[in-house]
């Protein structure tokens, strides 16, 4: 499990710790006003009145399958018993990884990480090494400690979502899950969650799983994120079900849906970074205070079946700025106990 504490370990051997030298930034202010316009308690993220405001910071890398390369082309494609292509079981039919800028939440806006206090950047020695977020400031840099990783891959439009609770470029052959969702009630919020079966790096907390195992299907009925993050297919069946009131839970999932907004390299469209803090000109990214701004189906699937799988790597570290308000209790909180998506 990850810790917020300090860890002076050198994992890449590059002389380069894991920890946190910074103090807490004092006199940050909240994004509280959307949620009161929702009817919603900015408590829900912010446990105590007066609390730290609540951050992380983030990095979404792509993944580059390359199944007819020279050292991939005889171990053949995966496939699951329907003939689903399905990402890599083995390392070498992975041909590169296209690292993201890291990036921060911060109650609710998208911004760089990097700043003149310190500069964000994500390594990793070769691509079967564990990667981390490199901090660089006026203290030793260091390695900022990570809160969850996902590997989340969409394969074609009839296998549109599966994510793995891992880093598969590392461990290709880590268990993957379809997307499923816990039903919160009254409040028909959708909580994107792993099997009940499936070991976590971070406890889901007790009151969450106590209404069930998740489903294959989303709470409440016309919700305004889909089909731009969850496809059609998890539409709720059942014409007694109330509004939607949010989409929640595993975070790592959630930010990897939305990197599908983001254009294969090849064609013309959105970069992850405009995805997330918008062309110059706009507001901000797509995902701004709690709220989704696209509604149109995601130009990064996979076209068809024929396609290859498009997938990324999504890691959220602790954010060492902000040390009061950037634990595992704060993220817990941040994902299960409050839409992180309304509508």
């Amino acid at each position: 499990m990850s810790s917020s504490n300090p860890d002076l370990l050198d994992p890449l051997g590059f002389g380069i710790g894991i920890g946190n030298p910074f103090a807490q930034i004092p006199g940050q202010g909240l994004f509280a006003d959307p949620l009161l316009d929702f009817g919603l308690d900015p408590d829900l993220y912010l446990p105590n009145q007066g609390a730290p405001p609540v951050s992380f910071i983030f990095v979404i890398n792509e993944l580059h399958i390359d199944f007819d390369g020279p050292e991939a082309r005889n171990m053949g494609k995966p496939t699951d018993s329907w003939h689903n292509v399905l990402p890599p079981r083995n390392r070498e039919q992975y041909s590169s990884e296209t690292p993201g800028e890291v990036l921060r939440f911060f109650n609710g806006r998208i911004t760089r990480a990097s700043s003149e206090r310190a500069l964000y950047n994500w390594v990793r020695r070769d691509l079967s090494s564990e990667g981390h977020i490199l901090c660089q400031s006026a203290a030793p840099a260091f390695f900022t400690t990570m809160y969850k990783q996902a590997s989340v891959f969409s394969c074609n439009p009839h296998l549109p979502i599966i994510a793995a609770e891992d880093d598969v470029l590392v461990r290709p052959e880590s268990r993957f899950h379809a997307l499923q969702f816990l039903h919160t009630r009254p409040n028909a919020v959708s909580q994107i969650s792993y099997r009940f079966d499936q070991p976590r790096a971070v406890p889901v907390p007790p009151l969450v799983t106590r209404p069930g195992p998740p489903l294959k299907y989303v709470a409440g009925a016309f919700p305004s994120w889909m089909p731009s993050l969850v496809p059609h297919t998890y539409s709720n069946p059942y014409s007694n079900e109330g509004a939607s009131g949010g989409l929640a839970g595993e975070m790592a999932i959630l930010l990897g849906l939305m990197a599908f907004h983001s254009s294969r390299s090849t064609l013309r469209g959105k970069s992850l970074n405009d995805v997330f803090l918008g062309k110059p000109g706009e507001p901000g990214g797509l995902w701004r205070d709690y709220q989704w701004f696209a509604s149109e189906h995601p130009p990064g699937y996979p076209r068809s079946a024929d396609d290859p799988p498009r997938g990324f790597l999504v890691y959220i570290c602790y954010d060492p700025e902000n040390t009061a308000g950037s634990t595992e209790k704060h993220l817990a909180s941040l994902e299960w106990q409050g839409p992180l998506v309304l509508g």
